[in-house]
């Protein structure tokens, strides 16, 4: 389920990005990740000693980026900062606010080149402002480093990207995907991808945190399925129906995917009566999918936006919860849009709440005809009926051995979460916090 803007607890994926920008940096230096969410806030006192700390996070950390920032650079640190948030802010022209409150950012997506000038600049204490990929300069991996993960960090330690970018961000006014990968799909190296499996631990499910796994060249998509079958791992994925089934023509990835070891693939359905945008199938073939799917021993994680079309009601919302549970769906993800920074949301909705801990999915941040509080009720209604001891054994009661245990393991931890969320986070809540200033470092503890 969608955070609430604070502390939420274990994430079940480690930051695979910071891994990455860590993996970028040479090994004359040392590298150490401090994870918030896990590890705690980090203050004055608990501040280890550096020559450069570097900042990335969820919109919903902006405030407390900019404190951390503040702290570091009082002590005369050097801060830059980057990521999805820090790009989209950017363009939307907050460029003076974000060098005043960080000193030094990046633009995009980041490369082991444009790392290597941050370094020697930042060695000289010269740090340059903006920095970003210079024309011409190609897409770059670097391998993460994944020995920095604990158990701890994360409740699945074994992630990867073997792909980044997605072709469908022009459908989705919501995504902001294009700010790092340009709306392009940039395939990993396979040789990179062979080491970094080898590092991987072995007895749990392993991530493929792709976009949208399948979307590049196939004969790259099935040296990656040889790669993952040659591990005897499971391993689950974000790819989408079209692909899985192969609607429209497309030649279906099920097959091969099952035949590789893959159990299951988190699916952005979205909205039951077609997808936002242009992107989706219609009802009755996306029921269709749903049992091949099943019937080929894959669990599904189905995403939905409850509030993606505009015309929704609480009527409306209750169908889709009637519907998702019908189709037992073993796992749900739901949210409402948040209005992030770089979107099409961002710049064609009103905005209605300018707070960055709203920006988690959890909160109302754009003029709908359902009014904010019906949409905050249902969202919390929508995540209690959907995971209640009964319907949580409905929906999955066509699972068998472990995956049925799995399955009834990550459920019960939704379902406790929304208990604690839907007690703790309400219309009061929102209405008290959406007036504040989306900038300074004012944030209700």
């Amino acid at each position: 389920m969608p955070g609430t803007g604070r502390e939420a607890g274990r994430p079940w994926l480690p930051p695979l990005s910071i891994l990455t920008v860590a993996g970028m940096i040479s090994k004359d230096h040392n590298v150490t990740i401090h994870v918030e969410s896990t590890q705690g806030r980090l203050t004055p006192r608990r501040l280890p000693k550096a020559d450069l700390y570097g900042i990335s996070g969820y919109s919903t950390s902006r405030l407390g980026a900019y404190k951390l920032a503040t702290t570091i650079r009082a002590d005369g640190g050097q801060v830059i900062a980057g990521g999805m948030e820090v790009t989209g802010r950017l363009t939307e022209g907050y460029g003076d606010e974000l060098l005043a409150q960080h000193g030094a950012i990046v633009d995009g997506r980041l490369t082991p080149a444009v790392m290597a000038r941050i370094v020697s600049d930042a060695g000289s204490k010269q740090l340059k402002g903006i920095y970003r990929v210079e024309d011409g300069e190609l897409w770059a991996w670097g391998p993460p480093r994944h020995d920095q993960v604990r158990r701890k960090h994360a409740r699945l330690r074994a992630v990867v990207q073997s792909s980044a970018g997605c072709p469908y961000t022009r459908f989705c006014p919501f995504c902001t995907v294009h700010l790092i990968s340009e709306s392009k799909i940039h395939e990993k190296p396979l040789d990179i991808l062979a080491a970094e499996l080898k590092t991987l631990p072995r007895h749990m499910i392993l991530v493929d945190a792709a976009d949208t796994f399948g979307c590049g060249h196939r004969n790259h998509t099935d040296e990656v399925l040889k790669l993952y079958k040659r591990t005897h791992q499971r391993w689950v994925t974000e790819t989408t129906l079209e692909k899985l089934v192969g609607y429209n023509g497309q030649p279906a990835l099920l097959g091969p995917m099952k035949d590789s070891g893959c159990v299951g693939a988190y699916i952005g359905i979205e909205d039951i009566e077609g997808a936002i945008g242009k992107k989706g199938m219609p009802r009755d073939q996306v029921e269709e999918a749903i049992r091949e799917i099943h019937n080929a021993g894959l669990m599904i994680l189905g995403s939905f936006v409850l509030d993606g079309k505009g015309n929704e009601t609480r009527e409306s919302i209750k169908e889709t919860v009637a519907w998702i549970i019908d189709n037992r769906l073993d796992l749900v993800q739901l949210s409402l849009i948040a209005a992030l920074p770089g979107s099409v949301t961002q710049r064609e909705e009103k905005i209605i709440s300018c707070y960055p801990g709203h920006l988690d999915g959890a909160w109302p941040t754009i003029e709908r005809p359902l009014s904010p509080k019906d949409r905050i009720e249902s969202l919390a209604g929508a995540y209690e009926e959907i995971h209640s001891k009964e319907n949580i054994k409905r929906r999955i009661s066509h699972l068998h051995g472990w995956q049925h245990t799995l399955a009834w393991w990550a459920n019960w931890q939704i379902h406790k979460t929304a208990k604690r969320w839907r007690a703790k986070n309400t219309y009061d809540y929102w209405c008290k916090t959406r007036e504040l200033p989306p900038h300074t470092n004012s944030d209700p503890e």
